[in-house]
C-alpha cells in the first residue's frame, strides 16, 4: 500500500475469534417446574479449612455455631485434623432464612437422617434466585412443585467462569451463550495508510 491508499481487509471467523461452537450455548426453559419441598441431611461433615473460613479457629465439639448471613445454627458433633461432623440445629416448625435466598423454608420434617423443608412462597410472587439476572414470577403452586417463569430482560451480556456470557430470551427459552461476542464473524476492517516511519 501506499500513502493515502485505502483498502478493505476481510478476515473469516476461522482467523478471528473462531467459529461459534455449539457446546457454549446452553437452552433453559422460560418455565421451570422445581420441587416445593427440599430434603437435606441432618448430619453433614466438611473440610477444617472450609469450616474455619465461614465461622472462624478455635471451635470445639459440643458447641453451636451459627452460619453468616442466615439464622441457621449447628451443633459441632466431632472435629479431627483433617474434618469437621456437624448437625443441623432445628425442629419442626422453624422457618429458616438466608441471605440472597428467594424465600424463606420451613422444617416440616426431620427423621434420623434427614430434614425436610418447605418454601414459604405465593402464587405471583416476584422472586430472585441467586446467581441469574432475571427475576421471576411464581405461576403455580400444588403442594408439590412450584412453577416458576423467568422474566425476560433485554439481550444483555454478563460475567461467568469462562469469562464473559450472552443472555437472551425467546418465547419459550433462555439462551446462554459463552462464545466471544464475534465469534463466527466475518471481520471487515476499512483500513486507510496515513504515513509510513522508516
Amino acid at each position: 500500500m501506499k500513502v493515502g491508499e485505502t483498502k478493505n481487509i476481510t478476515i473469516p471467523p476461522e482467523k478471528g475469534y473462531g467459529l461459534t461452537k455449539p457446546e457454549l450455548i446452553r437452552v433453559f426453559p422460560i418455565v421451570q417446574v422445581i420441587p416445593e419441598t427440599t430434603e437435606m441431611p441432618k448430619e453433614m461433615e466438611i473440610p477444617v479449612s472450609e469450616f474455619e473460613r465461614v465461622v472462624g479457629p478455635g471451635h470445639k465439639a459440643g458447641e453451636t455455631v451459627g452460619i453468616p448471613d442466615t439464622n441457621i445454627n449447628f451443633t459441632i458433633l466431632n472435629i479431627t485434623n483433617s474434618n469437621v461432623s456437624l448437625s443441623y440445629k432445628l425442629k419442626v416448625g422453624d422457618e429458616i432464612w438466608s441471605k440472597g435466598s428467594p424465600w424463606n423454608e420451613t422444617v416440616i420434617k426431620i427423621d434420623n437422617k434427614n430434614i425436610t423443608v418447605r418454601a414459604n412462597v405465593s402464587k405471583n410472587a416476584i422472586v430472585q434466585l441467586p446467581g441469574v439476572s432475571w427475576n421471576s414470577t411464581v405461576v403455580g403452586l400444588d403442594n408439590v412443585n412450584i412453577t416458576l417463569r423467568h422474566n425476560p430482560i433485554p439481550e444483555t451480556i454478563v460475567p461467568s467462569m469462562l469469562g464473559q456470557m450472552k443472555v437472551s430470551f425467546n418465547e419459550t427459552s433462555i439462551i446462554l451463550d459463552q462464545n466471544p461476542e464475534l465469534a463466527g464473524k466475518t471481520l471487515v476492517f476499512k483500513v486507510t495508510l496515513v504515513s509510513i516511519d522508516k
